[in-house]
């Protein structure tokens, strides 16, 4: 499973805000720092993706939240548009990984997961029970309470603002909406985002994304 990272519920200090950093990708063995693993408690991961694409005045957003709860991890997406329907499956060498049942709250089961500091070991779910590949995230935590919300949320028009004001005259108009409305807002006490560290997997994995596009009619 591949956890994106964007920016997170503004409000909610249990939901991480998580902001960019590096994505080193290998195919090494699970990295030593994973031994003494332990079962989490609970936890709340959200990811938003932000986008100028929706229709009339709205923005286009996707909201990816993953769960921790007695071992196991969930993933649940929010999407502005409906008629839109994502989905992913894993395949190996001698295995098959996809989504499990659906969770009420949290959405579809993903795998499990242990954690040991800032190490998170997952291994996905498997309809015919593969259990060979897992995979290892080392991130870094970093606190952003009291940060200005436009620098995480937006870190393109926070930039380009920086050193050209005058550019906010011919922003999206969508775009300049929650510019505005965020500019001085900041993150409360308490919350943080995370940066990948390493990422690594036990064996080769092939992921691949499903999209549903579903066709609206109007008449």
């Amino acid at each position: 499973m591949n956890i994106k990272h964007y920016s997170t519920a503004l409000l909610c200090t249990l939901f991480l805000t998580a902001c960019g950093g590096s994505d080193n990708k290998n195919n090494t063995q699970n990295d030593s720092s994973a031994n003494d693993l332990n079962t989490p408690e609970f936890q709340q991961w959200s990811s938003f993706y932000i986008s100028s694409e929706g229709v009339n005045d709205q923005l286009e957003y996707e909201v990816e939240t993953t769960t921790f709860d007695q071992g196991k991890m969930y993933t649940r997406y929010d999407y502005t548009d409906p008629t839109n329907i994502q989905s992913h499956f894993i395949v190996t060498a001698n295995g098959h990984y996809d989504s499990g049942p659906v969770h009420q709250s949290y959405g579809a089961l993903e795998g499990t997961i242990r954690i040991n500091g800032n190490t998170w070991l997952t291994t996905p779910y498997s309809p015919n029970q593969s259990t060979d590949l897992t995979m290892t995230l080392v991130h870094k935590q970093i606190d952003i309470s009291g940060k200005n919300m436009v620098e995480l949320v937006m870190p393109d028009q926070y930039i380009s603002m920086q050193f050209a004001p005058s550019q906010l005259d011919s922003m999206d108009e969508k775009y300049k909406k929650i510019y505005q409305a965020l500019s001085n807002a900041t993150f409360p006490s308490g919350s943080s985002c995370i940066q990948t560290q390493t990422v690594s997997n036990s064996e080769e994995y092939i992921s691949l994304d499903v999209k549903f596009i579903r066709t609206r009619y109007t008449g």
